[in-house]
């Protein structure tokens, strides 16, 4: 295949260029189609090495540890206590949580009498009937303070706590920020624990199942820097229990290779050096940042990919490098692969598809030879159905 030449399984998009996207775009907001803020412009512009595998690009990671993809799948949910102890009878713990369109709900626990270490299902506040869409809480209070040396935790069946639900310790009637997840709760941590990892600063932007992009801060511990730590949403303050997909992380400071790579996680990370395995994010040593080129078309949105930039600058001449965007266009079924060879240049190249909501986009990158920098941008807009 020549330079710049695409090789695609489904016919091009019927836009001519992203300016006529942008056209189409803003006339529907004007006949009130999408709501007003549509279409919201997200670009992804990140540099990556070149290697022989096909591997998603995701800047700054160079395909050495295989990036995870946080779930969503709602949960029943269920609430006990450690032990059974007479003092926690006719305990009844109010819980406000989100499903994983953002809405929101109130549910009850009453724990069993005399039993109370059993677990018990949360009920709709409502309806009664059990609660089965759980995906992230928002608050949890009770009628009565948890008897001293118990705790109350609430989760899915043989699950209960963090990271998914949460705990309310002794003495207490509200539950902590520290203490509250979600199926969208993410960590923080460093490879090695080193001086150079500890007590640094992670800044997080991310992506919520509903659509909404979100700004969080957390800091590495200040004695041991493998030890996971929450970040917190810089406009509430509420722990992030919601994270989806990326958009991108920063460092206060550059990993080193005595503190290892900085890593977006989950809370068990046994095989972070190998597999990679619960990694959703990682800024590499010598890096301050990582960029994923994955966006995910929401639910309630109309998402459309514009344009896809690559650049090989200093490649040597004949070359030839592979940069592939898989998706699933609007009212498909299966995953379609739009592929644009490259030489020593830069190429830009216009999509203009609109993806299946629920579904992901994502480039990957093959390269017929090893360790040049590429750089790549692709466009995204999210428009608000109303």
């Amino acid at each position: 295949m020549v330079q710049g030449a695409f090789k695609v399984s489904e016919p091009m998009s019927t836009f001519n260029d992203v300016e006529s996207l942008r056209k189409y775009l803003n006339s529907q907001v004007k006949l009130k189609r999408f709501a007003a803020g549509s279409p919201k412009h997200i670009a992804r512009i990140g540099q990556q090495l070149s290697t022989d595998a096909d591997i998603e690009f995701v800047s700054d990671n160079g395909g050495a540890i295989a990036i995870s993809q946080k779930g969503m799948t709602e949960l029943t949910l269920v609430g006990a206590f450690a032990e059974d102890n007479g003092d926690n009878n006719d305990f009844v713990a109010t819980l406000v949580y989100v499903d994983n369109t953002g809405a929101e709900h109130t549910a009850t626990c009453t724990v069993t009498e005399d039993h109370n270490d059993t677990e018990v299902a949360f009920v709709d506040a409502t309806t009664g009937t059990a609660v089965t869409d759980y995906y992230a809480t928002v608050s949890l209070t009770s009628n009565q303070a948890v008897n001293t040396g118990d705790t109350f935790s609430w989760g899915a069946t043989g699950a209960l706590g963090l990271p998914n639900g949460g705990a309310l310790g002794a003495g207490l009637t509200t539950a902590t920020e520290a203490n509250m997840g979600g199926v969208g709760n993410v960590y923080i941590r460093s490879a090695a624990n080193h001086a150079d990892g500890q007590d640094k600063t992670i800044y997080l932007v991310y992506i919520t199942p509903w659509g909404e992009i979100k700004y969080a801060t957390g800091t590495t511990d200040d004695s041991d820097a493998t030890v996971e730590e929450r970040l917190f949403d810089d406009t509430s303050s509420a722990s992030v229990k919601d994270f989806h997909r990326l958009i991108a992380m920063y460092s206060e400071s550059t990993p080193s290779g005595d503190s290892g790579e900085f890593y977006l996680c989950d809370d068990a990370l046994a095989n972070v050096n190998g597999s990679g395995n619960d990694v959703f994010g990682i800024i590499d040593e010598d890096a301050e940042c990582s960029v994923s080129t994955r966006i995910y078309a929401p639910l309630g949105f109309r998402t459309f990919v514009g344009d896809m930039c690559i650049s090989v600058p200093l490649a040597t001449p004949g070359d030839s490098y592979i940069c592939t965007l898989h998706c699933t266009p609007k009212g498909m079924n299966a995953e379609l692969s739009y592929e644009c060879v490259v030489g020593p240049n830069y190429v830009n190249r216009f999509i203009g598809i609109e993806l299946e909501p629920g579904t992901d986009a994502y480039i990957s990158l093959i390269a017929i030879a090893d360790d040049y920098n590429i750089s790549v941008c692709i466009e995204y807009f999210l428009c608000e159905e109303v």
